[in-house]
């Protein structure tokens, strides 16, 4: 196999720092391979080693370039001389040239930054059997950045990786599965993955294995490993973990909760750029949660939140805007802002929607639409619109009247701890009987 050079192991980091996979170093880089550089003198381009004339091969020129690259062996740094040396060894059918053609120009070193051209680079270095490649390719298909978004091709490209012991292809290859990709694979299999991950250094492997000891998902639950995890994966940087271990800090019990470390946490990770911590902040102030309640400071913390595209800024500032909490009170706002959490996945959002579109508030009153909202929110698991549910079976709006299902709905919705009460179910008794 291709031996690997630094150069593709820095693009496998630039790569990792994306929406769901945010790393700020680079634990797992090794020295460049430099094979044949120690006997290179003095190189003209055109052959000279050593004092005498001879044909450099296309393992001498990747080897030229990765001195020139890092400024090694003699070198001067010099990105476009690296890419260049890079380029003749391409030209020349090395598949290790082609991937360090490729990764030059997805970071735009030594030449244009061009992802399409990127793209095909790496693809003619995988089809030569450059397998070091595979997890850059997968990433790409994954995000779709330059290609089509092909979640079936981004898979097959983690796994071939992950054949090979890429601890990057696995991270990938876990988050795919997380995000409900990959067909029948299981939370056991995300779990491995995050640990292999982990254990080769990855902090965001670290911080999401610390997810799945704290949950129990994959494992039994052991919240001493959960801690381990995620303190060693703050230590490398990673933000997502930092707003995690505020999360954890803050379901203590009342009276145990640190708020000191839990507030250091949640700015350090804003000031790491975590826009989730922005949402953690504005609850804090909120709730008045080791902090003297201040719903102006919640709002906008919320905004800050909503303004870098987080769904829960936005749903925090629909309820803000319904009730006049921090900012004037604006039916019609909080509608948008619901829809634009909603547009971002959150389903708790839609379930208020429904509730005002149940009301005709801040909207136009449309019954037909309430029960759609509650519906498609109460399949991806929204406890309020389960309640919504039972509204809508209970009074017939958008859907026609049933009361055994209402009274089904009542009790999904109580099982899952909504505040539903006897008088609720006799309520709907006495509808039967009159």
């Amino acid at each position: 196999m291709v031996k690997k050079t630094t150069l593709i192991l820095t693009v496998l980091l630039a790569l990792a720092t994306t929406s769901y996979a945010q790393v700020v170093n680079n634990p797992f880089a090794k020295k460049s391979t430099t094979t044949g550089v120690s006997r290179v003198k003095k190189s003209t381009g055109k052959g000279t080693v050593n004092g005498s004339q001879t044909r450099l091969t296309a393992r001498n020129y990747v080897a030229l370039g990765n001195a020139y690259y890092y400024g090694e062996n003699g070198k001067p740094k010099n990105m476009a001389k690296a890419f260049t040396f890079y380029k003749r060894a391409a030209e020349m059918g090395s598949a290790e040239g082609m991937s360090c053609v490729g990764l030059c120009y997805y970071l735009g070193n030594g030449t244009k930054q061009d992802e399409a051209a990127a793209f095909n680079w790496l693809k003619k270095a995988a089809a030569g059997g450059c397998r070091d490649v595979y997890a850059p390719l997968g990433v790409m298909y994954a995000e779709g950045k330059v290609t089509q978004v092909d979640h079936d091709k981004a898979i097959s490209y983690f796994k071939e990786g992950v054949k090979d012991s890429s601890e990057v292809a696995a991270e990938w290859l876990a988050a795919e599965y997380e995000k409900g990709f990959g067909g029948d694979e299981t939370v056991d299999n995300m779990f491995k993955l995050y640990k292999f991950a982990a254990e080769k250094g990855r902090p965001l492997s670290m911080y999401r294995l610390a997810m799945h000891y704290y949950h129990g998902t994959g494992t039994e639950p052991d919240k001493a490993k959960a801690l381990y995890w995620v303190n060693k994966s703050i230590d490398l940087g990673c933000k997502e973990a930092m707003t995690f271990k505020a999360d954890m800090l803050m379901k203590e019990a009342e009276g145990k909760r640190d708020y000191d470390e839990i507030f250091k946490l949640l700015h350090k990770a804003v000031d790491a750029g975590d826009i989730e911590a922005m949402f953690r902040l504005g609850v804090c102030y909120h709730n008045g949660y080791g902090v003297k309640a201040d719903e102006a400071t919640a709002f906008s913390w919320f905004k800050k939140s909503a303004d870098n595209g987080d769904s829960g800024g936005y749903y925090w500032m629909g309820l803000c805007y319904y009730s006049g909490t921090g900012v004037t009170e604006d039916q019609t706002k909080a509608a948008e802002m619901f829809w634009k959490a909603a547009d971002l996945g959150d389903e708790e959002a839609k379930a208020c929607l429904g509730w005002m579109y149940s009301k005709g508030e801040g909207v136009k009153q449309d019954g037909d639409m309430a029960f759609k909202l509650f519906k498609e929110a109460a399949d991806k698991d929204s406890e309020d619109a389960l309640l919504g549910l039972a509204t809508c079976y209970k009074f017939g709006i958008g859907v026609e009247q049933n009361l055994d299902t209402a009274v089904s709905y009542l009790r999904k919705a109580k099982e899952r701890g909504c505040n539903v009460t006897d008088e609720d179910f006799e309520d709907i008794e006495k509808m039967r009987n009159k």
